[in-house]
């Protein structure tokens, strides 16, 4: 090399080493500031000198790259996190593919550094044996990469400068003297939105639609024999059983009912009100979830306190739906405010709280300390007792419908029957109705004993086992689960 390129190279350093406590923008541009010098115009003489001075710089950059000092550490770090991996994601857990991809990345690790540790053990030390090194670190490199990238559970601590980040360098080799760039980093491509979440939202709300348009049927037909006030007749025969208005005493007697009275379109009252309340309690039960989800007390505390509230605001629209079910009248969807009018008495728009009423609030609170102590007491200590503990559990649980079921039938009742249903005029009075399927019980109850009793007493024992075929398949869902 001439002396004025000496020269003029050696200023560029004293340049580069001025600034090299600044910025990264300052260490490229001195980079490429002394690439651009060692690249001569057309008209200088000594083009073939300046290329291989250049050729020698590449060399010496990628030999400090490719040399023990810079990957030996890494790579031995990494090579100790390669067999537990592998153990614990042999396929089918791991794709085949990418199993062996990963195990030949190890195999690459090691050979490279087997390379390193015989470095100097067999006494040659020419500069021929180190460039032989040199080539096969490099072509064990490029073979990792070509396997792509290692997985992220092994190169997760590692931080961004060091051996394998998101980026993955490359070294041309340079061809022409003018050549003005030299591509060193190749950026990955963005990833594509993944737009499984986006076709999962609408197959989520039509599976719902379609399992609402199955169950309304089956619970309006349920609600309507639970609340339907059936009571005795007086008769001089003492074998006959005379009955108040229709006697509609079975499950299957309401769902003829329905369909002679209000055709198809009776069993599906309660639809609409029923889809604007999974819709709204869906979101609300969003807005705890990321607390019930922490692990602790917080968590724990924080889906009580989730529970309760999701149980008070779902409780009116109970009510609601219950009485959109049972009501003889037709509620358009457009008409909100007439409807409302329907289902809810003077009184109670007065004051929505006396739609929950001291009785209905007893038996929510019975049914609810019967699945607690099923659950959380009685499961724990009975299934500590060997080989027939289990059993006797689930025996319990099944039998309680005994229990549960007049509590189900009562709480349906109570929550269709207004209070004071004096109040209602002639045009919303459900009674007064001339050809209504269900007929609600004028007096109110007082009390869970009161009315369990009065039901009894009016109607016979057989009013309290309405249903009990659909509380006997929810306790056998507890009984039976894991």
């Amino acid at each position: 090399m001439p002396q004025g390129e000496v020269d003029e190279f050696d200023g560029i350093l004293d340049e580069f080493e001025d600034k090299e406590g600044g910025s990264q923008g300052d260490f490229n541009k001195a980079i490429q500031d002394t690439l651009n010098n060692l690249n001569l115009n057309d008209s200088n003489d000594a083009t073939d000198e300046s290329d291989e001075n250049l050729d020698e710089i590449l060399e010496s950059v990628m030999g400090e790259l490719l040399s023990k000092d810079v990957l030996y550490e890494p790579l031995k770090e990494l090579s100790s996190k390669y067999p537990e991996y592998l153990e614990q994601n042999k396929p089918p857990k791991l794709k085949h593919e990418d199993f062996e991809n990963y195990s030949k990345q190890f195999g690459y690790v090691k050979d490279i550094l087997k390379v390193f540790d015989n470095d100097g053990k067999d006494g040659k030390d020419s500069n021929d044996s180190k460039a032989t090194d040199k080539s096969n670190v490099l072509d064990l490199m490029t073979k990792i990469q070509e396997c792509g990238s290692p997985p992220k559970e092994i190169i997760g601590d590692f931080d961004s400068n060091n051996l394998f980040n998101e980026y993955s360098i490359q070294l041309e080799p340079t061809t022409s003297s003018s050549s003005a760039e030299m591509p060193l980093v190749n950026h990955p491509m963005p990833e594509a939105p993944d737009l499984s979440i986006l076709i999962m939202i609408p197959i989520i709300f039509v599976s719902a639609l379609i399992g609402l348009l199955i169950v309304i049927p089956v619970i309006g037909v349920l609600t309507r024999h639970r609340a339907h006030f059936n009571p005795k007749g007086v008769s001089l025969d003492p074998e006959s059983n005379p009955t108040v208005g229709p006697n509609v005493d079975t499950y299957f007697k309401m769902a003829k009912r329905v369909k002679e009275v209000e055709g198809l379109a009776g069993f599906f009252k309660g639809f609409f009100p029923t889809l604007i309340s999974e819709i709204f309690i869906g979101l609300l039960i969003l807005i705890p979830l990321p607390l019930t989800l922490s692990a602790g007390f917080l968590g724990y505390f924080a889906a009580i306190v989730g529970l309760i509230f999701i149980g008070c605001v779902s409780l009116p629209f109970e009510i609601f739906i219950k009485r959109a079910i049972v009501t003889p009248y037709n509620l358009p969807v457009l008409t909100p405010r007439q409807n409302i009018r329907k289902l809810v008495t003077p009184n109670e728009l007065s004051n929505p709280f006396k739609m929950i009423n001291a009785t209905l609030l007893q038996v929510l609170a019975l049914r609810i300390l019967i699945s607690a102590v099923t659950i959380h007491i009685l499961r724990p200590f009975l299934s500590v007792i060997p080989l027939f503990g289990m059993v006797s559990w689930q025996v319990l649980t099944v039998a309680l419908i005994l229990l549960i079921n007049p509590l189900d039938v009562l709480q349906t009742r109570l929550m269709v029957q207004p209070l004071g249903q004096q109040d209602w005029d002639e045009e919303t009075n459900h009674n007064k109705y001339e050809d209504a399927v269900v007929t609600i019980r004028q007096q109110p109850y007082h009390g869970v004993g009161d009315a369990l009793r009065a039901i009894k007493e009016d109607e016979g024992t057989g009013a309290l086992a309405r249903g009990w075929w659909f509380t006997l398949v929810g306790q056998l869902a507890i009984a039976f689960s894991p």
